[in-house]
């Protein structure tokens, strides 16, 4: 947060000889994780200036999470909330929920969606004078849900923030107002944190929500305080491309395409990637696939030892050799289905017990 706080009084320094808005901007504000909860500070940080009065967080329902679904966890943005002393979220899971919010709120004159995950109805957005929206790369590239994840995907070197109007029918098809200049993926990862993260997201991607989290809010509250919002639009130079939603299926490995370096990729973006080994325990009639997660890979300086999808295990090193479409990699942390991760050790002394008749050393 004190991150935040320092890039405000920056900007605040910067509109010590500008003309101030007539009249606090009372903002409806629209989000969900870490991402968003950057901007949340960001803008309440300008309710000192007298820019931002009222602002209203707008969020999901908590999640249901644990054994049996019976805890609930609340979304990151809530949390934010709080510490600002925010008043408690309006919670809206469906199209009605958000149509509502015109007879809730109706003194706002700006709303502000970031990082959502669903379309604000038009009708809403055309009822308020103003809307902005904070979305991670440089649009047009990466339209969508996943820019993210499809950044790193794509090995791409350099990203940024882009801020942009609502579009009332279409996600990321607003007028882009701001944009960041294009920024090291390098020098991001490197200066990111996952301390705030659950444990289940990959930390190249903590580190990018993390780090683009925050030059986001920046430039948020750059565009808010400097009334760009209803200025001309620009006209970026990047060509359009699509970022959905990858779906599971997504963190299987594709022996026969997936180089060493698509796989490192997956791994960055998607966590944990997963193969299947055929298996047919004692008393089994016919075999059956068990699942196989890698934790951990890297690259190996080796040569090919096989086909694509063979493994083999070094004593020596006490690793596990995977050999992708052009490269081995090394795995030292996998899991097999039903079984806590462990090293390869542990996972080849096993294996003959958990494959029995049909043990091979190929991943399908």
């Amino acid at each position: 947060m004190h991150r935040v706080r320092a890039a405000t009084a920056m900007l605040f320094r910067h509109l010590a000889t500008s003309a101030a808005p007539a009249a606090p901007l009372n903002v409806l504000f629209f989000g969900s994780d870490q991402f968003s909860a950057h901007s949340l500070r960001a803008l309440a940080a300008l309710q000192s200036g007298r820019i931002v009065g009222d602002i209203q967080l707008v969020t999901r329902p908590a999640k249901r999470c644990g054994r049996y679904l019976q805890a609930t966890r609340e979304l990151p943005v809530v949390a934010a909330a709080r510490e600002l002393a925010l008043p408690p979220p309006l919670r809206c899971d469906t199209r009605d929920d958000l149509l509502a919010l015109r007879a809730r709120a109706p003194r706002t004159n700006l709303l502000v969606a970031v990082s959502y995950g669903q379309l604000i109805p038009a009708e809403l957005v055309r009822s308020v004078p103003h809307s902005l929206n904070v979305h991670p790369s440089l649009l047009p590239r990466y339209r969508g849900a996943a820019p993210i994840q499809h950044t790193l995907l794509n090995g791409d070197s350099t990203t940024g923030v882009s801020v942009q109007t609502l579009h009332p029918t279409r996600f990321d098809e607003g007028a882009i107002v701001a944009q960041t200049p294009e920024l090291s993926i390098a020098a991001l990862l490197a200066r990111g944190t996952c301390s705030s993260f659950d444990p289940g997201v990959p930390p190249a991607v903590c580190a990018l929500v993390d780090q683009l989290g925050l030059r986001g809010a920046d430039l948020l509250a750059r565009v808010v305080a400097d009334r760009r919002y209803a200025g001309p639009p620009l006209a970026p130079p990047y060509a359009p491309s699509r970022a959905p939603k990858l779906p599971p299926a997504a963190r299987r490995v594709d022996w026969s395409t997936d180089s060493a370096a698509r796989a490192l990729a997956k791994l960055a973006a998607l966590g944990p990637l997963y193969a299947f080994v055929p298996a047919q325990p004692r008393r089994q009639p016919a075999p059956d696939l068990r699942r196989v997660l890698f934790h951990d890979l890297r690259p190996y300086a080796g040569p090919a030892f096989g086909p694509p999808g063979a493994f083999r295990y070094d004593p020596d090193s006490k690793l596990l050799l995977l050999q992708m479409a052009d490269h081995p990699l090394v795995c030292s942390l996998l899991q097999f289905q039903g079984f806590k991760p462990e090293l390869p050790d542990k996972f080849m002394s096993s294996y003959q017990k958990r494959c029995g008749r049909a043990k091979g050393f190929m991943f399908q």
